[in-house]
Formats: structure tokens, C-alpha cells, sequence
């Protein structure tokens, strides 16, 4: 299987077919956390499993909840979990886990989906992909652009540091 590749000649794009430098990923891990970001990331993904039919997709919902929230400087409120918010906790993931599911639905790939609980999203996702044994990491970007994601920080951004796979940032 080859994949074309585009290098710069002649002061204008050339497609040409590179064997040598192509690889197949058979492991794919595509986190998501529900944001339009996360699902241009998922259609990205599938154009990516055409190229290898036989490849396994993991869709990986990191469950963050914060349970503290700062009032002022000096003073924070804890949230109680109830058993109400917990169960919308769990059907705002089941419905955006169907939805990058329908992205699947006509790939005839074979999707795997998983929600882990967590206190930091990129490490999380990180160690998961490592531990899972995954090849490639394709995930959305927030686009906050340069000078609000060094305040805010990008979970991407992170992921690409500490993951061991390569990981691929769709915009």
C-alpha cells in the first residue's frame, strides 16, 4: 500500500508515491471530549482506516470532573456528585460516543469505544495509548492560537509531549 506524498519542486505541490517512507498504522486511539474539534478529528481518523482496512480504532472519552471550583482567591467550593448529575454525566457521554460511533458506521472497520475516569486528560490519554500499545494518536485542536494557548494550555499540545506513538493534530 502506498500513500502519496506531497513535496515542494518547481515552486508548486507535486504529488508523488513514496514506498519507502510509508507506514500502515494498525492501532489507532482517537480521544474525544464532545467538541467539534474532537469530531473533525474522528473524520479525519476515517479517511486514515481507508488506507488500512484492517486496522483497530479505539475512541477514548477521558471522564474529568472537577469537584472544586475557586469563589474567590482564597476559597473553594466542593460539588457533591449527586446521583442526578451523575447520570447526566453518563448520558451526555453515551450520546456523544454514539455520534463519533455514526462516523464509523459505514467504514466496516472495527471500533472500539472506552471511557476512562482520570484527573488529567493528557496524561491519561497518554499513558492509555502507551499501555494499549497504539501506533497513532489523532486528536483535535482547540485552536486557541499562540498567545491565548501559552495562558490556557492545550490538552493536544500536551499529549504531543508526553505520548510515545506518534500523534497527529487535526485543526
Amino acid at each position: 500500500m502506498t500513500v502519496s506524498r506531497l513535496i515542494r519542486g518547481g515552486g508548486r505541490l507535486n504529488p508523488i508515491e513514496d514506498k519507502e517512507h510509508t507506514r500502515v498504522y494498525t492501532k489507532i486511539l482517537l480521544p474525544i471530549n464532545g467538541a467539534p474539534h474532537a469530531f473533525k478529528a474522528a473524520e479525519y481518523a476515517r479517511g486514515l482506516l481507508g488506507l488500512n482496512p484492517s486496522a483497530k480504532l479505539t475512541v477514548l472519552h477521558v471522564r474529568h470532573i472537577e469537584r472544586t471550583y475557586r469563589v474567590y482567591r482564597w476559597m473553594e467550593v466542593e460539588v457533591p456528585l449527586t446521583e442526578e448529575v451523575q447520570a447526566q454525566i453518563r448520558a451526555a457521554e453515551e450520546k456523544m460516543l454514539n455520534e463519533a460511533k455514526s462516523i464509523f458506521a459505514g467504514a466496516g472497520v472495527e471500533v472500539e469505544m472506552e471511557v476512562l475516569v482520570g484527573s488529567h486528560p493528557p496524561e491519561d490519554i497518554a499513558a492509555f495509548a502507551e499501555k494499549g500499545g497504539f501506533d497513532l494518536i489523532v486528536i483535535g485542536s482547540r485552536n486557541l492560537g499562540e498567545v491565548k494557548s501559552l495562558f490556557a494550555g492545550s490538552v493536544s499540545h500536551r499529549v504531543m509531549h508526553l505520548a510515545k506513538c506518534p500523534v497527529l493534530i487535526v485543526k
